[in-house]
């Protein structure tokens, strides 16, 4: 078992795909629960954007951030959502540049579905294996064409990147990371708080 992250930064924007965002959260705030509310050893688990000001979710959903880029914790694990919002992410220079420090900041990265295009477009997927959401295979590989798409895994490890496919592969990704910071019986006790097949 690695050392723990202990803040985990999960990042919002608009047009983020809920479940990609939720499902981690759930996840890995639940740790505590797993953990039997030792505050110490539990993740702080908070969301960051550019503004405090609502998002709107891909569909309609509003989400209040906890932070902006200017006074979150330290990042230990970063989250990435997709959805079609990561379209405009990429294309807005100033956000990726911070974005790009977060990613550099943190020790582990996981990207959920299409937020793999976060990773792909500053060239952190070259030569690796990684999947997506189904749709966005050719996104991907024209962001990245040194990357090896596979679309038939849930998720990736790549080390410090790991990707996970659409939508509801974000619990799976963040389970496999339960088990990898916090171990097994950690995983077994979130997967069964929270009612996922394990």
């Amino acid at each position: 078992m690695s050392l723990s992250p202990k803040h985990i930064g999960i990042l919002l924007f608009d047009q983020a795909e809920l479940l990609d965002f939720a499902g981690p959260f759930e996840v890995f705030s639940s740790i505590n629960i797993a953990l039997k509310n030792k505050a110490g050893d539990s993740p702080h688990v908070f969301s960051i954007a550019e503004t405090t000001d609502p998002i709107t979710s891909a569909n309609g959903m509003k989400v209040v951030p906890d932070y902006t880029f200017d006074d979150h914790p330290q990042i230990d694990l970063l989250i990435l959502p997709g959805g079609n919002g990561t379209k405009e992410v990429i294309r807005d220079d100033k956000l990726m540049g911070t974005i790009l420090n977060l990613i550099r900041d943190a020790s582990v990265v996981l990207s959920v579905c299409t937020g793999a295009r976060i990773l792909a477009k500053p060239g952190f997927l070259k030569d690796k294996t990684v999947t997506t959401h189904k749709s966005a295979s050719g996104d991907i590989l024209a962001l990245e064409p040194d990357c090896r798409v596979d679309l038939s895994l849930r998720f990736a490890d790549n080390g410090k990147f790991i990707t996970a496919g659409g939508v509801s592969a974000g619990i799976d990704a963040s389970l496999y990371l339960c088990e990898k910071f916090w171990g097994a019986e950690v995983r077994k006790s979130v997967a069964e708080y929270i009612e996922w097949p394990d």
